[in-house]
């Protein structure tokens, strides 16, 4: 009984008359069959396969009328015709069954995606929002939607944010105290009011993109127990005037009336130097970005003050904001984030990867060593290019040897095979060569091995060596100089080793190095020409075309410093070049263990000390 469709059930009585109507459809049609084609004929004999005509002088009583009608034409007529139909409804129903499970593989979908993935877009200004029920205190309120036309509103215990905690924001140990301290203010408002001690209304955090600046703004939703009203800065200014001021107004009226309910509530600005750009500094347009941000800094810290209202805002230019709009009042803490390091990395690959998900014997530090330099945002695009290749290999668990490739792609780009195959034998040659000149100054001067050595061509470059982090990060002379030798490394090999060529692959080597040597002069105060701010100087009119004559010079005694050196280790050490050059030629790819086998290099993790360079030259 449990079985039978209620009587109310529409789409279940449907299907009933659906199927009743093919049995009759084919039931017409089968009569038909059996009383018109396939009815035998009484003066014809069947033996075997002889057919026989016999003249019989009994005729059959012929039907006639509308029976004989509805017998030879109509049974076949209705017969089609309700097959027809039974078999359209079957597949209009199929054709939504399938839209439905569509929709819900969507939301399956969605439900895996990020927490700002799951928005839904922008509300649609022409449809009103219906207002939201919510239980605050055991109360239930009716919430009014929001009046601004730009925004998010997060309310508390939202499920896009509920899975959100601190232990997966790696590497900002700072940032996440700073955080902390805000929420335990919130939530131990006492402890503080004995000491008239005031909750920060602001905080601004900046840094280098990817490294977790919003990722921290979404767990600070998730734990803080407030509502959030999330916007960027770009979504202020438009090219009418007044609109963003408009909108600056709203919006903080929005958080007053969530401020009524909730007892506070927080602003979240990202892209905040789309608003908050220094006035005075735009050319065109300046008029509505500037009356934006004044009556942004008026309703953050006005005449009427709002206690209860805090300000969080990201920023990768710090530099070009406005000092009025990062002050003290508006934003009491500034919040610095960093890329990663090494051991952060790896612990970010542990969350992204974890045990489950890869083989028992990757070794996250491998890849976390092999990635100098990398943001959060990267080391998450890591893990996530080893998952899809995973997939594409038809594995079920992330591999070493993926893991490696993944960390490959991401860093310098796809391997590239197919240019491979165009290339002559002496352009392979001279890839050969070139890398094999920075590996070997590298080697030489700090004393150990590369962490990668290939000749594979990836993204724009025919090959590359991946050095240690050290390398890249530390900025003392003695390791700029370094840096300056190994990159003229691979023009001295190629010079030397092939009668003097000169060749349009070392482009970016000598970008690099020029970008460094200008650093170390106009910067770091890295030359005799002593400690001073080239940009500084220029901006106070103190620049003089001697000045920048002597400025170039020194650029270029540092750079030929390089350059001496280069050839100088190179010369010193053909009969090692040709044995790397044949290593890579027969192996294409060489890791730092396989480099310390061959040329029995010893060290600890630390490595060995630099080999200080000559000073530069002086040419007068």
């Amino acid at each position: 009984m449990s079985d039978q469709p209620k009587f109310n059930d529409k789409e279940a009585w449907k299907k009933i008359g659906n199927a009743v109507m093919f049995i009759i459809g084919a039931g017409c049609f089968f009569f038909w069959l059996a009383n018109g084609p396939l009815l035998p004929d009484p003066n014809k004999v069947v033996n075997g396969r002889t057919v026989t005509t016999i003249v019989s002088n009994i005729h059959p009583e012929q039907i006639t009328g509308f029976a004989g009608w509805m017998l030879h034409s109509g049974l076949l007529i209705i017969g089609v015709l309700f097959i027809a139909l039974a078999f359209r409804n079957q597949v209009r129903w199929r054709k939504k069954i399938e839209a439905g499970e569509r929709a819900e593989l969507m939301e399956r979908t969605q439900a895996r995606l990020s927490p700002i993935s799951q928005l839904n877009g922008r509300r649609d200004k022409k449809k009103p929002q219906p207002e939201v029920e919510i239980e605050v205190n055991g109360q239930k309120i009716k919430l009014k939607p929001m009046t601004c036309d730009v925004g998010t509103r997060i309310l508390p215990g939202d499920h896009r944010f509920t899975n959100l905690t601190f232990d997966k924001v790696i590497g900002q140990s700072e940032a996440k105290v700073e955080i902390q301290e805000f929420l335990h203010f919130l939530q131990h408002p006492d402890e503080y009011a004995s000491l008239e001690a005031k909750l920060p209304r602001g905080v601004l955090m900046h840094g280098a993109h990817g490294t977790g600046k919003t990722m921290l703004a979404r767990t600070l939703a998730s734990t803080c127990n407030l509502p959030v009203i999330e916007i960027a800065g770009s979504e202020f200014v438009e090219m009418f005037v007044g609109v963003g001021a408009s909108r600056v107004r709203t919006l903080f009226d929005d958080l007053d009336y969530l401020v009524t309910i909730y007892g506070g509530a927080i602003l979240f600005i990202d892209e905040f130097d789309a608003v908050a750009r220094a006035r005075g500094s735009s050319a065109g347009g300046a008029q509505e970005t500037e009356s934006t941000l004044n009556q942004l800094l008026k309703e953050m810290d006005g005449i009427v003050a709002r206690p209860r209202v805090f300000t969080f805002a990201a920023t990768n230019r710090k530099d070009i904001l406005d000092p009025a709009a990062i002050r003290p009042g508006r934003f009491d803490r500034h919040i610095e984030f960093f890329n990663p390091t090494r051991k952060d990395r790896e612990a970010l690959l542990g969350i992204y990867l974890p045990e489950r998900l890869r083989e028992a014997d990757v070794n996250l530090s491998v890849a976390a060593k092999a990635c100098p330099g990398a943001s959060g945002a990267h080391v998450a695009n890591i893990a996530n290019e080893a998952k899809i290749l995973t997939v594409r290999a038809g594995l079920k668990k992330v591999t070493q040897a993926i893991l490696d490739e993944a960390v490959l792609k991401t860093m310098f780009g796809a391997r590239r095979d197919g240019q491979r195959a165009v290339l002559t034998a002496m352009e392979l040659d001279t890839v050969k060569v070139h890398e094999s000149g920075h590996a070997l100054v590298y080697m030489k001067l700090s004393g150990r091995a590369p962490l990668r050595f290939t000749i594979i061509p990836r993204g724009q470059s025919g090959g590359h060596v991946a050095f240690p982090d050290d390398f890249e990060m530390l900025n003392t002379k003695e390791h700029l100089t370094m840096r300056l030798a190994v990159l003229m490394g691979g023009s001295a090999s190629t010079s030397i080793m092939r009668n003097g060529q000169e060749d349009s692959g070392i482009s970016m080597d000598v970008k690099m190095a020029t970008d460094i040597a200008v650093d170390m002069v106009t910067k770091y105060g890295m030359s005799p020409m002593g400690m001073f701010n080239l940009q500084a100087l220029t901006a106070a009119g103190l620049v003089s075309d001697d000045f920048k004559a002597r400025v170039l010079a020194e650029v270029q005694k540092l750079l030929d410093a390089g350059k001496a050196k280069a050839f100088e280790v190179i010369q010193g050490n053909l009969d090692q070049l040709k044995q790397l050059v044949d290593a890579v030629d027969e192996h294409e790819t060489l890791l730092e263990p396989d480099l310390k086998r061959i040329f029995n290099l010893t060290y600890g993790e630390a490595g060995a000390e630099l080999v200080a360079l000559p000073a530069p030259a002086d040419n007068k």
